[in-house]
């Protein structure tokens, strides 16, 4: 919300024992936006500190009627949970997608996946409580909807989630989002690059030999503190803290699935030239957030991001807030491809086909004006087992 840098620090501060997962998300939002205010007032001038203290107070009214207690249901979901669903973001990330060969033998390319926390260890030995400050790695596996209905006809008492389904293609006025298939996902939060990078090559080495047929593999950076590569600030009304995004992304009440998420990854190639064209209002009203500050535009223009996206404005027909958990990051390069790589956790894989839908228009008539710009030319979806299922496969 803040940057990672502000986010740390927050986290540094709270260290004072397990029991401060207990206090409201309101608190925690109040305690980060002292942080933020410290760290970037002093060596970012005025206009930022007051660009940030406008979005603490955005997001401290927002998170004031949906304050997170720990109840039991979701402890329970986080402890059985991989660890990159509801964590911070870092430095880095690594977002692969792996095609396996046609002959590949699923459930031991499935065991050998299951032990990814194995291949970590031996990389990043930090400790848990280093690895909350964001030093060294962590990372969490995912397997394609397809996969895993065939990994739990061959492993008994494995269980698939209710609500899993697979991912569609779609088209709209401004462009397509392809169903680009994939049968294993690997995410990566690093402190470095270099880590990231060392991290994939020993998962992908540890499968069996010969079952990988193709291997995609994106690796983002944070630029200009938390912002896109197009300039506007990214992820500023995402949930906020480990209860309030565990709640969001994390399966709960399911006998075998409890602690599970969904997750959604695009790779969006950005064509900002063209964006930086307009003048900076008409920029804004594409995406539905000042420039400078993220304020949100009034009136909301229906075809902005914002308006196409925001889970303030789509609701389920319970009248709740289909809210995901963001974990995007930019990558690129400047002399080849740039843009942004979008990963969303979730407990409910319908949360993404609504935002999908309003995006290319399927659902009023209206498009997300933001794919005039940039394109689509990877999109699936996965399901991130607990460590129960992962202990199964193994």
């Amino acid at each position: 919300m803040f940057g990672r840098t502000a986010a740390r620090f927050a986290r540094f501060s709270s260290k004072a024992g397990k029991g401060a997962r207990f206090a409201s998300t309101t608190a925690r939002v109040s305690r980060s936006a002292k942080a933020g205010v410290l760290l970037l007032g002093v060596g970012a001038g005025v206009a930022a500190t007051t660009a940030l203290i406008m979005m603490s107070q955005r997001e401290s009214e927002y998170n004031s009627n949906v304050a997170y207690a720990l109840a039991p249901e979701l402890a329970t979901a986080m402890k059985r949970s991989q660890p990159t669903p509801f964590s911070d973001g870092n430095e880095h990330a690594a977002f692969v997608t792996i095609h396996l060969a046609p002959n590949a033998d699923l459930r031991e390319v499935a065991r050998a996946a299951a032990k990814l926390q194995d291949v970590v260890a031996k990389i990043s030995p930090e400790s848990q409580e280093q690895k909350e400050n964001g030093e060294g790695a962590i990372a969490g596996v995912g397997f394609s909807p397809e996969a895993w209905e065939q990994l739990d006809r061959l492993v008994p008492g494995l269980g698939v989630p209710s609500k899993l389904h697979h991912h569609k293609a779609r088209s709209g006025p401004y462009g397509d989002m392809p169903n680009t298939g994939g049968d294993i996902f690997l995410h990566v939060k690093s402190k470095t690059s270099g880590l990231a990078f060392e991290v994939v090559r020993a998962f992908v080495n540890s499968l069996p030999r010969g079952s990988v047929m193709r291997v995609e593999d994106g690796y983002s950076f944070t630029f200009q503190t938390n912002r896109d590569l197009t300039g506007f600030q990214d992820g500023t009304m995402n949930a906020s803290g480990e209860e309030e995004r565990a709640h969001h992304a994390l399966i709960r009440g399911e006998k075998h699935s409890d602690g599970g998420s969904f997750i959604i990854h695009q790779r969006w190639l950005h064509n900002e030239r063209e964006l930086h064209k307009l003048p900076v209002p008409a920029q804004e009203a594409v995406i539905g957030r000042t420039k400078e500050s993220s304020a949100e535009l009034d009136p909301l223009p229906k075809s902005s991001h914002v308006y196409r996206t925001s889970s303030r404005i789509i609701r389920d027909a319970k009248g709740n807030e289909v809210k995901i958990v963001r974990q995007s990051m930019p990558f690129g390069t400047v002399g080849g491809d740039h843009g942004l790589l979008f990963c969303a956790y979730s407990d409910d894989v319908s949360k993404f086909d609504r935002q999908l839908d309003r995006m290319v228009g399927a659902e009023d008539g209206i498009a997300d004006a933001t794919m005039k710009y940039s394109k689509c030319v990877r999109s699936s979806y996965w399901y991130a087992p607990n460590v129960d299922q992962l202990r199964k496969l193994a």
